[in-house]
């Protein structure tokens, strides 16, 4: 009844079997979605695992009268990473000074909007966490946010997690949604420092942090999962494409973690992400509009499939100035548009 091994199909995509020793990478040492199978035979936009799932219970309900499955809920949660939630709050006072002086050779008004943030308390640009949380409670969208607490880097300019004003941030947050660990860009690489992270963040919540998701989405298979395991780590959200939309291990639920190498199921749960707003704006360079046409599409393919739709966002996405206003539109319609 089905032409191909439904089983071995499902298994090599939901495992990403083929990212165990694949060599075609990015300059981050990412997984790429343009060599993935799904990608080059166009059905990365698609939960075909889902799809196979539904027609071999339509065919074996066919066949044995009396069985009979349960159908798949549709739900949604938004993701958020806070790689930078202050413009100018957070920073030691060398950093501070340093950027003073930058603003003022560009003559461009930030110093001046700099000096009213951190000297006279006017609210940091980037720290629009009140907007967001406004629309996640007005919308009842469940949500989880993603920290960085690592050291700087050039790849990460997070404010330092000794900084009070991040701190009540993210005790502020946490209280309205669940926070997770951002490891820093080399933590994906340094298990001892991406412990130590994670005890950083705790420490600051008071709370035990269960939740992750890679800067940079630094996923390597099956490397990352096993580090995250080993630091306590029970759910991660990097199963996605930075660069692409769509299903990453081809299917739009939460599944466990198979380790394929050791050929063990493990408890680490993974929550893949269909799309990221950087992916359009970045990567794809679409517009607010076709973005927005994008994630309607993405989420239809969500509620068909009775998967669980997931984006990631970010504050800096979603300022207050022209561009944030438009991302804002696409981000409140896409809130709307998954509940309905």
């Amino acid at each position: 009844d089905i032409p191909f091994d439904i089983f071995s199909a499902a298994f090599y995509l939901v495992t990403r079997y083929e990212e165990y020793s694949a060599e075609n990478r990015d300059e981050h040492g990412r997984y790429m979605a343009s060599a993935s199978l799904a990608f080059r035979n166009g059905f990365l936009q698609l939960p075909v695992i889902d799809m196979w799932t539904r027609e071999l219970a339509l065919l074996l309900a066919r066949k044995f009268r009396t069985l009979s499955f349960r159908r798949n809920e549709f739900g949604s949660i938004l993701t958020m990473d806070a790689d930078q939630p202050f413009a100018y709050l957070g920073r030691s006072l060398l950093r501070s000074v340093g950027g003073m002086l930058l603003d003022i050779g560009r003559k461009d008004g930030h110093a001046s909007e700099r000096y009213r943030t951190v000297a006279k308390g006017e609210l940091d640009p980037f720290n629009v966490f009140d907007y967001i949380l406004s629309e996640l409670a007005e919308t009842g969208t469940e949500a989880r946010f993603f920290f960085p607490v690592g050291d700087n880097s050039r790849y990460d300019v997070n404010p330092s997690w000794k900084s009070n004003d991040y701190r009540d941030l993210i005790s502020k947050v946490s209280e309205r949604h669940p926070a997770g660990i951002h490891p820093s860009y080399y933590a994906a690489d340094d298990d001892s420092m991406l412990s130590a992270e994670i005890e950083r963040l705790g420490k600051i919540t008071g709370n035990g942090i269960h939740g992750s998701r890679y800067h940079y989405i630094r996923l390597f298979i099956p490397r990352s999962y096993k580090a995250l395991l080993a630091c306590g780590i029970s759910e991660d959200y990097s199963m996605g494409y930075p660069e692409e939309p769509g299903f990453r291990a081809g299917i739009a639920r939460p599944f466990m973690f198979y380790d394929a190498a050791e050929d063990i199921a493990t408890s680490l749960r993974v929550y893949p992400f269909m799309a990221m707003d950087a992916t359009f704006y970045k990567y794809k360079e679409m517009s607010h509009e076709e973005s927005l046409g994008m994630l309607c599409s993405l989420i239809d393919s969500t509620r068909n499939a009775g998967g669980l739709f997931s984006t990631i966002w970010h504050n800096t996405s979603l300022l207050d100035d022209e561009n944030g206003r438009k991302w804002r539109k696409v981000f409140e319609a896409m809130l709307k548009y998954q509940k309905k």
